[in-house]
């Protein structure tokens, strides 16, 4: 399995999007801070929709396992958990996703089983964001150069009362 470094999260998103115009859909398995993170990063690219986002920290539900962050070739987004419980059948386990035209990007320090998961995808890779590359702050241009463009129809409002509303206790 080939390993990808990213100095972003802003360069992750960025190569999901450029795949995903080229017609595939691709899905990071990613734990909490860095789902979140990704996700606000593409929210930035032009065009892009979110369809349905289910993202929470830790210790509002107690959920610590990996989330899915997928963006398809429409640029339609979607986050959800990627291990369930579903009492009324009995499955414990993480859903099976993938296709031909499926990339998963996997961490680094994610469950081995997420490997099986993905097994039907067309090409699976483990990644990991080595650090915002330019510092350790949110303050500076770099981090800051998608919340400086306008969007459309208050895309930055939602995203940022999603986060405010959801993500905490």
């Amino acid at each position: 399995m080939d390993t990808i470094s990213f100095l972003s999260h802003a360069d992750l998103a960025e190569y999901m999007a450029d795949k995903a115009l080229d017609g595939k859909t691709v899905t990071a398995v990613l734990f909490y801070e860095d789902a979140k993170t990704l996700l606000k990063e593409l929210a930035c690219f032009e065009d892009t929709t979110i369809e349905n986002v289910e993202i929470h920290e830790p210790v509002y539900k107690g959920y610590s396992k990996e989330f899915y962050v997928t963006i398809d070739d429409t640029l339609r987004i979607w986050v959800d958990e990627a291990y369930h419980e579903v009492e009324e059948t009995g499955f414990k386990g993480y859903y099976r996703f993938g296709g031909e035209d499926v990339i998963a990007l996997i961490d680094s320090e994610a469950n081995s089983l997420v490997i099986k998961a993905a097994a039907e995808s067309g090409y699976i890779a483990e990644i990991e964001v080595v650090a915002d590359a330019c510092c350790d702050c949110e303050c500076c241009e770099y981090h800051n150069e998608c919340i400086t463009e306008e969007f459309e129809e208050g895309l930055r409002d939602l995203i940022e009362y999603i986060f405010e509303h959801f993500t905490e206790e």
